[in-house]
């Protein structure tokens, strides 16, 4: 799933390669193309679960959870209903339908009230980590409280806690950290550019300064440019070339 997420960051145009900052102004079609995406993982992540005991077990809530983080409340909750919702209807009356649906939207809303708090920490892999525990923990929580009868709901917990706790939180972290590779190398060759047109203004203002003229064009490399013999230079009152 990280080299997918490689891939959709590179291949997007650069507008929405920032719709997952949550700082960051967005329109309601802004918001649908991370909602779009995010959500369908999460179902892609139903289709690749593991049944057990009348379950899955699964990684829909990585994709859920990292759209949380990275775009906010409502990038996180439309998510997790995208994925929430297929899950009911994937196993509709299921022993835990209900439970998974819930708790993928409460996921994804977890996920985007601690975006802000993401955003501000230094160590956002550690951060994803752990919160992705706390969010896998509640989840097995709402499948104790709403799952019947209860003696089933505490045994498939019991089997499924300890790999999902696991496996889901490594894998939002892995995730942020590609995000966050991704980003920081965008923002480098960013600032490499605008380090070049600053340079190239340094050298070029002095001479701009003096007016366009035969002897600040000699001076700026006048020789090295193409069509060094034109004309424009006798409208100046100066001497062309010779």
């Amino acid at each position: 799933m990280v080299p997918f997420f490689k891939t959709v960051i590179r291949v997007c145009p650069a507008e929405r390669q920032t719709l997952f900052r949550s700082n960051s102004k967005k329109s309601f079609l802004d918001y649908l193309f991370p909602v779009l995406v995010m959500g369908g993982l999460g179902i892609i992540g139903t289709y690749t679960g593991v049944p057990i005991r009348g379950a899955l077990a699964n990684a829909r809530m990585v994709p859920v959870f990292v759209a949380g983080l990275l775009g906010g409340p409502v990038v996180g909750i439309l998510a997790g209903i995208i994925a929430g919702v297929h899950r009911w209807a994937f196993d509709i009356g299921g022993f835990t339908a209900i439970s998974c649906m819930i708790s993928t939207i409460m996921e994804g809303a977890l996920a985007g009230y601690l975006s802000q708090r993401f955003y501000n920490s230094r160590k956002k892999g550690m951060f994803a980590l752990f919160a992705a525990v706390c969010a896998e923990i509640l989840q097995m929580l709402i499948i104790l409280i709403t799952a019947s009868p209860f003696e089933d709901a505490w045994d498939l917990v019991k089997i499924i806690s300890i790999p999902m706790i696991t496996a889901n939180s490594i894998g939002c972290a892995l995730i942020i950290l590609a995000f966050e590779h991704l980003f920081s190398e965008a923002e480098r060759m960013a600032a490499r550019q605008s380090q070049q047109i600053l340079k190239i203004a340094d050298q070029t203002l002095p001479l701009l300064r003096k007016g366009l003229n035969y002897e600040t064009a000699k001076s700026g490399g006048y020789r090295n440019c193409p069509g060094a013999g034109s004309p424009v230079f006798h409208s100046a009152g100066t001497e062309p070339p010779g």
